[in-house]
Protein backbone atom coordinates (compact mmCIF):
# COMPACT_ATOMS: atom_id res chain seq x y z
CA UNK A 1 0.00 0.00 0.00
CA UNK A 2 1.58 3.48 -0.84
CA UNK A 3 0.97 6.53 1.19
CA UNK A 4 -1.21 9.25 -0.41
CA UNK A 5 0.37 11.75 -1.77
CA UNK A 6 -2.52 14.47 -2.41
CA UNK A 7 -2.83 17.75 -0.23
CA UNK A 8 -5.07 17.24 3.48
CA UNK A 9 -5.39 21.17 3.60
CA UNK A 10 -9.15 21.61 3.02
CA UNK A 11 -9.15 25.11 4.62
CA UNK A 12 -6.96 28.18 3.43
CA UNK A 13 -7.11 29.58 6.39
CA UNK A 14 -8.84 33.11 7.53
CA UNK A 15 -6.09 35.54 7.28
CA UNK A 16 -8.50 38.52 7.61
CA UNK A 17 -9.84 36.74 10.96
CA UNK A 18 -6.54 36.40 12.23
CA UNK A 19 -5.23 40.21 11.75
CA UNK A 20 -8.56 41.70 12.77
CA UNK A 21 -7.93 39.38 16.44
CA UNK A 22 -4.61 40.94 16.23
CA UNK A 23 -5.94 44.67 16.19
CA UNK A 24 -8.20 44.02 18.75
CA UNK A 25 -6.20 42.38 20.86
CA UNK A 26 -3.77 45.50 20.94
CA UNK A 27 -6.92 47.79 21.49
CA UNK A 28 -7.70 45.91 24.50
CA UNK A 29 -4.45 46.16 25.95
CA UNK A 30 -4.44 49.82 25.51
CA UNK A 31 -7.33 50.17 26.62
CA UNK A 32 -6.06 47.98 29.81
CA UNK A 33 -3.15 50.19 30.75
CA UNK A 34 -4.57 53.57 30.29
CA UNK A 35 -7.87 52.41 32.41
CA UNK A 36 -5.18 50.80 35.00
CA UNK A 37 -2.80 53.73 34.52
CA UNK A 38 -5.59 56.68 35.28
CA UNK A 39 -7.23 54.58 37.87
CA UNK A 40 -3.78 55.74 39.86
CA UNK A 41 -3.20 58.44 39.08
CA UNK A 42 -6.99 59.46 40.21
CA UNK A 43 -7.29 57.24 42.62
CA UNK A 44 -10.41 55.20 41.01
CA UNK A 45 -10.96 51.90 42.46
CA UNK A 46 -13.61 51.99 39.74
CA UNK A 47 -11.23 52.54 37.15
CA UNK A 48 -8.20 50.13 38.50
CA UNK A 49 -10.96 47.78 38.59
CA UNK A 50 -11.72 47.72 35.00
CA UNK A 51 -8.48 47.71 33.81
CA UNK A 52 -7.93 44.45 35.66
CA UNK A 53 -10.80 42.97 34.40
CA UNK A 54 -9.99 44.57 31.10
CA UNK A 55 -6.86 41.74 31.07
CA UNK A 56 -9.21 38.76 31.49
CA UNK A 57 -10.80 39.90 28.26
CA UNK A 58 -7.30 40.03 26.97
CA UNK A 59 -6.38 36.34 27.82
CA UNK A 60 -9.23 35.40 26.62
CA UNK A 61 -8.53 37.01 23.10
CA UNK A 62 -4.79 36.39 23.59
CA UNK A 63 -5.83 32.65 23.38
CA UNK A 64 -7.88 33.15 20.28
CA UNK A 65 -5.03 35.00 18.31
CA UNK A 66 -2.33 32.13 19.63
CA UNK A 67 -4.85 29.33 18.12
CA UNK A 68 -4.65 31.32 15.13
CA UNK A 69 -0.99 30.92 14.60
CA UNK A 70 -0.44 27.44 16.08
CA UNK A 71 -3.32 26.39 13.47
CA UNK A 72 -1.64 27.89 10.39
CA UNK A 73 1.68 26.70 11.16
CA UNK A 74 -0.07 23.19 11.76
CA UNK A 75 -2.22 23.30 9.00
CA UNK A 76 0.23 21.32 6.51
CA UNK A 77 1.16 18.82 9.07
CA UNK A 78 -1.43 15.62 8.40
CA UNK A 79 -1.31 15.20 11.97
CA UNK A 80 -0.70 18.65 13.15
CA UNK A 81 -4.24 20.05 11.22
CA UNK A 82 -6.41 18.01 13.15
CA UNK A 83 -4.51 19.38 16.13
CA UNK A 84 -4.28 23.33 14.68
CA UNK A 85 -8.00 22.68 14.15
CA UNK A 86 -8.79 21.31 17.62
CA UNK A 87 -6.53 24.17 19.16
CA UNK A 88 -8.66 27.06 17.49
CA UNK A 89 -11.97 25.59 18.62
CA UNK A 90 -10.44 24.96 22.30
CA UNK A 91 -9.08 28.31 22.44
CA UNK A 92 -12.44 30.42 21.57
CA UNK A 93 -14.54 27.89 24.06
CA UNK A 94 -11.47 29.06 26.65
CA UNK A 95 -11.88 32.61 25.39
CA UNK A 96 -16.29 32.32 25.78
CA UNK A 97 -15.85 30.55 29.47
CA UNK A 98 -13.27 33.54 30.96
CA UNK A 99 -16.12 36.06 29.57
CA UNK A 100 -19.02 33.83 30.93
CA UNK A 101 -17.01 32.99 34.41
CA UNK A 102 -16.68 36.70 34.49
CA UNK A 103 -20.58 37.03 34.02
CA UNK A 104 -21.65 34.28 36.58
CA UNK A 105 -19.07 36.48 39.35
CA UNK A 106 -21.47 39.79 38.63
CA UNK A 107 -24.90 37.35 38.84
CA UNK A 108 -23.77 36.29 42.69
CA UNK A 109 -22.56 39.70 43.35
CA UNK A 110 -25.84 41.32 41.81
CA UNK A 111 -28.59 38.41 42.07
CA UNK A 112 -31.66 39.21 40.31
CA UNK A 113 -34.89 37.86 42.03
Amino acid sequence: MTESTHVHLFDPGNQAGERGTRVVLWITLAAMVVEIAAGWWFNSMALLADGWHMSSHAVAIGLSTFAYGAARRLAHDLDGRVRGERETDDATHRGAVVDDQDTDRLHLAFPLE
